[in-house]
This record gives structure tokens, sequence and C-alpha cells, in this order.
């Protein structure tokens, strides 16, 4: 009995964690992306807008959620690729400091 509590607390605890494939993070079911990745995501913000909600009745549900669940993953991305670059630049300027 108390090892059913401790298997649903892990259940429940892995998809929080990111979990190593083949190299590559895996965040809530989006792939971390190379350095490459990140810029064509970011050519494809420049060149391509957001699409409208109006935009957006105009597809099928499954369309639309799966618009919106790629976006959420390039958003996830782009942080956690500014979050990294942030803690280089702190690197870097620690190791010129000194």
């Amino acid at each position: 009995m108390k090892y059913r509590h401790l298997f649903v607390f892990v259940v429940l605890l892995f998809p929080s964690l990111p979990v190593m494939t083949n190299g590559e993070y895996w965040y809530y079911g989006c792939p971390k992306y190379s350095e490459k990745g990140m810029e064509e995501i970011m050519q494809k913000i420049k060149n391509i807008p957001f699409r409208t909600i109006s935009e957006l009745q105009g597809y099928s549900k499954g369309e639309a959620e799966m618009y919106i669940k790629k976006t959420k993953c390039d958003l996830r991305n782009l942080d956690e690729y500014a979050q990294e670059l942030k803690k280089r630049i702190k690197k870097d300027k620690k190791s010129t400091d000194r």
C-alpha cells in the first residue's frame, strides 16, 4: 500500500522533469531546439506574423490545437534559450572580471 503512494508520486513528478532522449531535452512534449532550430524560429517570427483568432477560426479544431501547441513549444524554447544566453553572459562576465 505504501509503495502505491510512492508510485503515484513518481508518476506525477516525472512529467515535470526534462527527460533526456538522444541528447535532446523534451519539455511537456516539446523538443528543445538546437542553435540552428532557434535561428529558424527567430527568422520565422521576423517573416511570418502570428495568426489572429479570426484566422484560427477558419481551421478545424485539431489544426488550431496543433498550431497552438507548436507556438507554445516555440515560446518555451525561446524562453529557455534566453535563460541559457543570460547564464553564458554571466559566466563570461565573471571570467573576464578575474
